[in-house]
Order: structure tokens, then C-alpha cells, then sequence
């Protein structure tokens, strides 16, 4: 079988999937249908774009670092904009004047 005729099969296989989660099948039905289509990205070249990374090799070092840098980057950067948009505000607002009421 060619790479454009497997690619191809991995297209049905993948509609299929999306098919039958969209139609609400089964969970049997799913698990088989993602199976089938796993199998067939396994049979594809290494380095393609499309072929799972066994689990074993996916590196553990490398992805975690990855993973946690991700949301720390978006999650500082909101903070720092939340802070900013406060720093705004704040110098915006005029407080009375206060008066010390002693009773």
C-alpha cells in the first residue's frame, strides 16, 4: 500500500471516529473505530506528521517542562494585565479626605 493510499484510509478511519462520537455510538463502537485508526497510523513511516509517539519514548523531561512553562507563561501574563488594569483603576479613584472622629 502507498503512503497517499494509507494517508487516505487514515482520512475514512478518522471521519469515522468523528462520525460516531458526533452520532453519540457507543463507547464500544469508539474504542474500536480508534483502535482501527491507531493501527493504521502505526503503519505509517517514522517522522511522518500523523504517527503516534509510543509512549515509552515520549521523553519525560522534555514534554513536562513543556506542559508547565505553557499555562505559567499565559496565566503570568493575565496576572501582570489584571495588575496593570488595577494600577489603572486605582489611580483613577480619588478617596474623601479622611477624618479622624474621635468619640
Amino acid at each position: 500500500m502507498s503512503l497517499a493510499e494509507l494517508e487516505a484510509k487514515i482520512a475514512d478511519a478518522g471521519a469515522k471516529v468523528r462520525d460516531l462520537k458526533g452520532a453519540k455510538a457507543s463507547k464500544d463502537e469508539i474504542t474500536a473505530a480508534v483502535a482501527a485508526l491507531l493501527a493504521l497510523k502505526e503503519q505509517l513511516p517514522e517522522g511522518h506528521k500523523d504517527k503516534p509517539v509510543p509512549k515509552g519514548k515520549k521523553g519525560k523531561s522534555a514534554p513536562a517542562p513543556a506542559k508547565e512553562a505553557a499555562p505559567a507563561k499565559p496565566a503570568g501574563g493575565a496576572l501582570d494585565s489584571l495588575q496593570a488594569a488595577i494600577d489603572v483603576a486605582a489611580e483613577k479613584v480619588t478617596l474623601p479626605p479622611h477624618h479622624d472622629h474621635e468619640h
